[in-house]
């Protein structure tokens, strides 16, 4: 206030006041504002880990069509060998993708625990994905 009357502006206390008038409507926009964004950044984490659970259960399904291809019945002894070095590698190929697997379902818990308002959905993708990955692996074993 002091500035504008030394400084001779027009209306200083109408200025003073307007300024008020403002920064009181930043105030009054700020919280929900801030409330949004925080809504707004669980809805990205949740549609991320969403497409990063889709993009593995694909995979996964993928691996379980590859491995219903086998056909066991009738080999001869070079079929058995060539079918023993595709099971191996089949098997090299999900193990290294059990850490990324895992860790993707530790993120679906500590979701889970975080609360909000998907935590239904991320249950059951979490749990389709392990039950997915348990069959596959129970299957390449057998």
């Amino acid at each position: 206030m002091e500035y504008f009357q030394s400084s001779n502006y027009y209306l200083p206390e109408e200025i003073v006041v307007h300024a008020g008038d403002v920064f009181g409507a930043y105030s009054a926009i700020h919280a929900p504002l801030h409330k949004r964004r925080e809504i707004l950044d669980e809805f990205l984490v949740f549609f991320q880990f969403k497409h990063d659970i889709k993009h593995e259960i694909k995979w996964l399904s993928e691996k379980e069509n590859h491995l219903k291809q086998f056909d066991r019945s009738n080999l001869s002894l070079s079929d058995v060998q060539r079918l023993s070095k595709r099971l191996k590698a089949f098997e090299v190929e999900v193990n290294t993708k059990e850490a990324t697997l895992s860790s993707l379902v530790s993120k679906g818990h500590s979701l889970i625990k975080q609360g909000g308002y998907n935590t239904e959905e991320i249950k059951d993708m979490t749990f389709e994905l392990q039950n997915k990955f348990q069959n596959i692996k129970d299957s390449a074993q057998a």
